[in-house]
């Protein structure tokens, strides 16, 4: 689901979201709230009329027993009433399960990726596409070596040429050699005669 430009997990309790993608109404039979929870009957209660006692797959939740799949969605394995072991494609961040990256190739044991599949590369823990506009990339690595035309190798991303500097015609490298007529070459940059 997208929410002010952000993809964003679509609970599959919710009826209807509101603009930031936070639930609005549960579909019928879920409890209401953001988290749209499946319940139950409490088996038990304390002096206070709070559930101190679920059936099984329940877990206490104020004076009712919400069900755990539903607390914790994507959650494959559960013990004390807590998530323990994640659906393929999650990894448990010490609380519940979080969807992995799907271009990670291997993830360290918190579920950041230490290496992307091909045709992918490492932005700190996540792993973003290769640019089409790099020409060639270490098979290692898959960080770009060389650049499309019109684009220039500012590691380990291809950059316009006129990102670097608008008032350049000509570039060697990341280095202007050449300034557009009124501007003059100065220690590589194009500036404008004061």
């Amino acid at each position: 689901m997208i929410a002010n430009g952000a993809c964003i997990f679509a609970n599959p309790n919710c009826a209807s979201y509101d603009i930031a993608g936070g639930c609005s109404n549960c579909s019928q039979g879920y409890l209401s709230g953001s988290l749209c929870l499946v319940s139950a009957d409490c088996l038990n209660t304390d002096q206070s009329g709070n559930c101190i006692v679920c059936p099984n797959d329940y877990t206490p939740w104020g004076s009712g027993c919400v069900s755990l799949s539903s607390l914790y969605p994507f959650c494959s394995a559960f013990a004390n009433s807590s998530c323990t072991d994640c659906s393929y494609g999650y990894y448990f961040d010490g609380i519940g399960c979080t969807i992995a990256n799907p271009f990670c190739a291997t993830s360290d044991i918190n579920g950041y990726c230490i290496n992307c599949n091909q045709g992918y590369i490492l932005s700190g823990t996540l792993c973003v596409v290769i640019s089409t506009i790099c020409k060639t990339s270490n098979a290692t690595t898959n960080i770009c070596t060389s650049c499309q035309a019109g684009f220039v190798l500012y590691e380990p991303l291809c950059v316009s040429e006129s990102t670097l500097d608008p008032f350049c015609l000509t570039f060697s490298g990341e280095v202007c050699v050449n300034c557009v007529l009124g501007y003059y070459l100065e220690n590589g940059t194009c500036t404008y005669p004061s």
